[in-house]
């Protein structure tokens, strides 16, 4: 036993006076770097810790949060996106209808962890909810299959501001979104939510 104890310790001082240590430290920095820019920028991981999206999204399921869609966004800054030119910097697209996005919300809805909701308004548009009806945005019913039941509470009608988004849960009933926290700024958005790999057995895209 003495013998083997001493063949480590002379193992582990070589690995170490040998610049084994440093290089490894090295590495898993650096891994842990390039790890840290890609959550920050270009793909997520997200937990959805409640049942506002059900049943499009149950609580506990994973997801991975496509960044790069609407921009890239400022790692320092959750709420805002690096611009060129007054554009986001990298923007593939423009914010859709029914795109599922994650995002911080504004800060006086007293939160600032990330949220999953739906985007029903957009720039310009009319928005009202009518109780155990639908949605209707510019006078027009919305074809909403995903929506568990219709909301029990009237809503609007509101006109979506400049540069800013109406979101909802998909629980209408139960889902603290822009019906309560005002308008979303489209810049806060962090990404549009892809793919969920957990569980596995209801693995694929998410719409």
């Amino acid at each position: 036993m003495t013998q083997l104890l001493q063949q480590y310790k002379e193992r582990l001082v070589h690995y170490v006076r040998g610049g084994g240590l440093l290089k490894d430290v090295r590495f898993f920095a650096g891994m842990l770097v390039v790890y840290l820019i890609l959550q920050a920028t270009v793909v997520a991981n997200v937990v959805v810790p409640t049942g506002s999206m059900l049943d499009t999204i149950r609580e506990g399921e994973r997801f991975l949060v496509w960044k790069l869609g609407y921009g890239l966004q400022n790692p320092f800054s959750p709420r805002h996106k690096i611009e060129r030119h007054g554009e986001p910097l990298l923007k593939w697209r423009q914010i859709a209808r029914g795109d599922i996005v994650m995002f911080v919300p504004p800060e006086r809805s007293g939160k600032d962890e990330k949220y999953v909701k739906r985007v029903i308004g957009l720039p310009g548009d009319t928005v009202e909810v009518r109780p155990f009806d639908g949605v209707y945005v510019n006078g027009q019913r919305l074809d909403e299959p995903y929506v568990r039941r219709p909301a029990a509470l009237a809503y609007g009608p509101v006109t979506v501001p400049a540069d800013h988004l109406l979101v909802l849960g998909d629980n209408r009933n139960n889902s603290f979104d822009g019906r309560f926290w005002g308008f979303l700024p489209a810049e806060s958005v962090q990404g549009v939510v892809a793919l969920r790999y957990w569980p596995p057995w209801r693995a694929g895209t998410v719409h």
